[in-house]
């Protein structure tokens, strides 16, 4: 999110796992920009709305995003917009104390969805780099949509962690995102929709759509992570390895790897000094 996007991201490796994945690639925005499909990015150039979603009550769901293939189950999701003291209704934001306010920023637009709060803030698809000028992406995560968990295990697969533990994984996600998105369309079925246990009528633990309210297809989910995949500079981690990167021009993510080996890579995060 732009609000706590920091400058520098840096990482430190004390542990490296002797298998397969476990990298932490880093995406060349620049590069994604100039390969982005240009009806892609007309669309998602005015911004977006992206929102962290929280349930009524704390539980497990089920929730692409939320599949843990560490124990092939689903993690609980701890907090729900009762800890904000927000009530359902067009009075949410009146009956919010200001400390939970602050909490969440004074830019979100808030929105509920069977029961669920979803915090809307906008965010620039792309943005001139603070120092050289130059427009990057800014790195829309495809966990904010409910396809991405399962667009990017596409690319694991077959890229990045070639095991049959990863295919398995994929194969997992593949049909847990199916029956996600069935589910998604019932529930805009007039009497349909209500007859679904709620935690069936979740939107999920994030929600994203265009400035103009238009959605964010799966479709454009699986076109912005090849691109990704596509523009990345990788490298193996081994044990005192030091890298830093700059925040704007680069994203990264973490490849899967087998949790029976350990990985152990410290993070940290930096801003440019005010002049």
């Amino acid at each position: 999110m732009p609000q706590s996007k920091p400058d520098f991201i840096a990482f430190f490796c004390t542990f490296a796992p002797p298998c397969a994945g476990g990298q932490t690639p880093a995406i060349d925005m620049r590069a994604v920009l100039a390969d982005l499909p240009s009806d892609l990015l007309r669309r998602f150039l005015p911004g977006l709305r992206c929102s962290m979603n929280l349930p009524p009550v704390p539980g497990v769901y089920f929730i692409p995003s939320q599949f843990d293939p560490g124990r092939f189950g689903f993690r609980r999701i701890g907090r729900s917009w009762r800890f904000f003291g927000a009530q359902p209704g067009e009075a949410a934001a009146a009956a919010m104390t200001p400390e939970a306010i602050r909490d969440i920023g004074d830019d979100v637009v808030l929105d509920w969805r069977n029961g669920w709060m979803q915090r809307f803030a906008a965010m620039p698809a792309v943005a001139p780099h603070p120092v050289t000028g130059e427009r990057l992406w800014t790195g829309y995560n495809p966990k904010f949509h409910w396809a991405g968990a399962f667009a990017q295990s596409l690319f694991d697969a077959a890229f990045h962690n070639r095991t049959t533990r990863q295919v398995v994984v994929t194969t997992i996600l593949a049909l847990i995102t199916g029956v996600f998105s069935v589910l998604r369309l019932l529930t805009c079925v007039p009497g349909i929709g209500l007859l679904l246990p709620p935690f069936l009528r979740s939107p999920g633990l994030s929600s994203t759509a265009l400035a103009d309210g238009s959605a964010v297809s799966a479709w454009d989910v699986f076109r912005i992570v090849r691109c990704y995949n596509a523009n990345m500079l990788t490298w193996s981690w081994r044990p005192g390895q030091f890298v830093v990167l700059d925040n704007h021009r680069f994203g990264h993510f973490r490849t899967p790897f087998d949790p029976g080996y350990k990985r152990e890579v410290y993070t940290m995060f930096g801003s440019r000094r005010e002049s």
